[in-house]
Formats: C-alpha cells, structure tokens, sequence
C-alpha cells in the first residue's frame, strides 16, 4: 500500500477563519457556510455546518452513549470565497501597497512606508477597480487569550524599568571575562601559546584597559 505523498504547503494562505465560502464538490456541493478553522499543514478547512459525519459517542457516568453530527475537514481546493458584493464564488488574489508610516521618518527626514498585503478579487473575476475582500471580524482573537496579569516566571515591571547600570562610571556592568569565569567555576583548557590563549588574553587586557579608563 503506497503512502500519501507529503503536501504542498501554500506560502500564504486566501481563505483565512471567518471566510464565507460555498463549497463547490462533494456531497455539500454549493452549500455555504462559515470556515471556523484552518488546518495550513494539511490544506484543509473546518465549514461550520457543512461536510456532517455520525461520530458515536461512547456512554459515561450519568450519560448514555448516542449520536452526533460533527463537521469534518475539506481540502481547500474544493471550496471558493464568496464575492463581497455578488456574493458568489470567486478567486482571490493578494496584492501588496505601500502606505506612509504616519510621524516616522529616516535619518534623511524621508517619509518611511510599510507593506500593507490586501486580499482583491482576481482579474477572471471583476472588471475595473480593485474589489477588495475585506478579512474577516475576529480574526486577530486568539483561541488562548494572553493572560493580563504576570505569573511566577514573568519579571515584574519594576524590576524591568530599574536603573542597573551607569555607562559613565560603568558601576553595574558585567565584569571583565576572566573575573566572570572564575566566580562561576569555569576555567577554559587553553594551552599557553597556543593561539586561542593569546586572543583570550589580548581579550582580557583590552576588557582591564577599558574597565580602567572608565574608573577615572
């Protein structure tokens, strides 16, 4: 039995979660429905209501076994967005603008710009001006919202904003390698002579110069 071959994946997916689409082959050809989820190592889409299966679900304590319809993934091929002012099937297309950053300039004072990727409806499908596929209410909602308070690993926001190092008397920087590597234990095996000792040591002597330069 011959293994499925892996797939292609799209380097940017047209129908994101929260499309309208009609799927156009199968046994729900042209019926339309909401994509609730995008499966992008698979190429599949979840349409809410659309491609039912029987799953039988087993009894538990205090519930008896039954059946339900459960949504079943399709291939992204066999689906098609819908035309934001027709409201039929059409193929889309990304096109990428250039917009102004407002108040950000260059070192020049030159007006600095951004990339700004909107999805059109492509040419086989409109006549005159781009038709623009707006992206979809909720899309930016995460499934896990990030959480608003700090944890146990989180460093609070004190401690992130503390003054720890004054670069013109260098009070609160790092000390000079060697002196790093003896706090902790960690003396590297390098051979006297060798050339990894005499850069290690040209290292040292210009980390020591530096230290005293500051110290005045």
């Amino acid at each position: 039995m011959r293994g499925r071959g892996l797939q292609e994946m799209f380097k940017r997916w047209k129908i994101l979660r929260g499309d309208r689409v009609r799927i156009m082959t199968g046994k729900d050809k042209g019926q339309q429905g909401t994509v609730i989820r995008v499966f992008r190592e698979k190429n599949r889409v979840l349409v809410e209501g659309q491609n039912l299966v029987v799953k039988h679900m087993k009894p538990q304590e205090g519930r008896p076994g039954q059946k339900v319809l459960i949504e079943m993934p399709v291939h992204v091929s066999n689906v098609r967005l819908l035309h934001p002012v027709t409201g039929e099937p059409c193929a889309v297309t990304w096109k990428a603008t250039r917009e102004p950053i407002p108040g950000a300039v260059d070192a020049e004072r030159n007006q600095k710009f951004r990339t700004v990727r909107e999805r059109i409806v492509a040419s086989g499908d409109r006549t005159g001006e781009d038709i623009l596929v707006p992206r979809p209410a909720g899309l930016a909602d995460r499934k896990k919202p990030k959480p608003t308070t700090a944890g146990l690993k989180d460093t609070p926001r004190e401690a992130v904003r503390e003054r720890t190092f004054d670069p013109s008397s260098g009070i609160g920087g790092l000390p000079p390698l060697e002196e790093l590597l003896d706090k902790l234990n960690i003396r590297p095996h390098l051979r006297e002579g060798t050339a990894q000792y005499l850069v290690r040591e040209e290292q040292r002597r210009g980390q020591e110069r530096e230290r005293r330069r500051v110290s005045r």
